[in-house]
């Protein structure tokens, strides 16, 4: 397998101004071409430190730099590269959305690819090249991703303890929790071209189940979507603490029109009793944040859009001011049964709406395999 190491570039990224998208998605796009990152290093705008960087590095097949290439003061990446390259040439990697282009150098046996720093400009470049410098190799199966939801990592490592042992040589397993979901990730490191990942599929499948959500990079929405359209289920939802952002993934995947009839943001009391009829007095009984109200929502949004299954949410997603507001309802309903789930929040407020979108979403999966 090919190693990089990537270089970002950029005063606002070490202080704290901008955020850093550029070596996640360099990161995830070379292991699609087989090419394993070693490191990423984030340095400021100085000619002396970028050339300090470029001559530290020893035997890796490429160097991607992001950032400090552009008309300004603080471009000082051409700069760096001319010094370390004594001014030779570099072939130019064409800017279809920007002014700035590309830069390759190759030396030795190493690589060197400069790229602007905004993402924009910066993804689509990649993609180019990766295009173009890839395209005559043959892709490896050298990478395997297991999606798995609804288990903690610790209880994952429980589970997995003696398949943990029976992983061959040469195999690397990684855990990637994020935000109920965990990845499970397998790099192959040998050039053995026996089949070891359907095997290992095999062996998880036997372990965890329906645990494992899907496989590679295919998404929760996707898998729930995909599984809709073909058994022709329809839903509806009504959202309040998650305010919009269950509807948000799923109608980001193609087809989605053809199973969700449509959502209710039940965000206010109001909205509740007026325009779901959920009854006042079980909210006052016990509040919005409640079984008794989560259900009621549920059952309305699916009589209403005469769906097969009623989603609905409600809690409280933060920042806390009280021990006891850490909590979210949700549910999901059909005519034949009725599914409620209290879950306990403890991040931050967007990683809370995103754990009980996921998390009512799955107890929607359950209920659809």
């Amino acid at each position: 397998m090919l190693n990089a190491k990537i270089i970002i570039i950029g005063n606002e990224i070490l202080n704290g101004f901008t955020k850093d998208l550029n070596s996640s998605f360099l990161i995830k796009n070379l292991l699609n071409q087989d090419v394993l990152v070693d490191s990423v290093v984030f340095i400021k705008d100085e000619v002396s430190l970028i050339v300090q960087e470029l001559n530290n590095i020893k035997s890796v097949d490429f160097v991607f730099l992001t950032g400090g290439l552009g008309p300004t003061s603080d471009d000082v990446t051409l700069e760096a590269l001319d010094s370390f390259f004594d001014k030779k040439k570099p072939k130019l990697i064409n800017n279809k959305i920007g002014t700035a282009p590309g830069l390759w150098y190759q030396k030795k046996q190493t690589n060197y690819v400069a790229f602007p720093g905004v993402p924009s400009e910066m993804q689509l470049m990649a993609l180019n090249f990766f295009l173009h410098f890839f395209q005559k190799k043959k892709i490896k199966n050298n990478f395997l991703q297991v999606n798995t939801i609804g288990v903690s990592e610790s209880k994952l490592a429980i589970l997995l303890n003696q398949f943990e042992k029976e992983v061959p040589k040469g195999y690397i397993m990684s855990y990637l929790p994020d935000n109920i979901i965990v990845k499970l990730r397998f790099h192959k490191k040998t050039d053995n071209t026996e089949d070891v990942f359907s095997v290992l599929k095999n062996k998880l499948n036997n372990i965890l189940g329906n645990l494992i959500f899907s496989y590679g990079e295919v998404s929760l929405q996707h898998v729930i979507v995909s599984i809709l359209i073909k058994k022709k289920i329809k839903i509806a939802i009504a959202e309040s603490c998650t305010g919009g952002a269950i509807s948000k993934i799923l109608t980001s995947i193609p087809g989605c029109s053809q199973v969700l009839i449509g959502s209710v943001i039940a965000y206010s009391e109001y909205t509740k009793t007026e325009i779901l009829n959920v009854n006042l007095n079980t909210i006052k009984k016990h509040g919005v944040v409640s079984k008794e109200v989560v259900e009621e929502m549920a059952k309305s949004v699916m009589k209403k859009f005469n769906s097969s299954f009623g989603l609905a949410t409600s809690g409280f997603m933060g920042p806390f001011d009280k021990q006891d507001e850490k909590t979210a309802w949700l549910c999901v309903a059909s005519k034949k049964k009725i599914i409620t789930k209290k879950i306990i929040l403890k991040s931050t407020r967007s990683n809370n709406i995103l754990i009980t979108t996921r998390s009512v979403l799955n107890e929607l999966r359950k209920e659809i395999l």
